[in-house]
């Protein structure tokens, strides 16, 4: 994996959801893997406000590093990154987010991602 200075960071933090998502996508395919943030009980998972709303939303990210700025920018405490592997998603993520309603949140910055629970990665 390679890994991004500062400034580019900050660009792609900059990108709109839309190119945070092909960003995302375009860095599992060359890593074959990605992050989540996770304490002991699993994985982190944001919940729709709205009332009666089923599931929630597993924030996912290219690297460790975009993971840490997201728990501290949301003040998420308790959590490390955790990497999940392409095969492991393909194999298990899918069904088991579709059985929970549940999608993934590409690169958010604040409350601002993409979501979707893509077939596979």
């Amino acid at each position: 994996m390679e890994e991004l200075t500062k400034k580019e960071r900050d660009a792609v933090l900059k990108l709109n959801a839309e190119y945070r998502r092909a960003f995302f996508e375009e860095k599992v395919k060359q890593n074959g893997c990605f992050f989540i943030l996770a304490d002991d009980d699993g994985p982190v998972v944001i919940q729709d406000d709205a009332e009666g709303a089923e599931g929630g939303v597993v924030p996912v990210f290219t690297d460790e590093g975009f993971a840490k700025a997201f728990a501290e920018s949301m003040k998420i405490g308790g959590v490390e990154p955790r990497k999940v592997s392409t095969e492991a998603y393909n194999k298990s993520w899918v069904p088991m987010l579709r059985d929970n309603k549940m999608e993934l949140g590409f690169m958010p910055v604040g409350d601002e991602f993409e979501t979707g629970v893509p077939d596979s990665l």
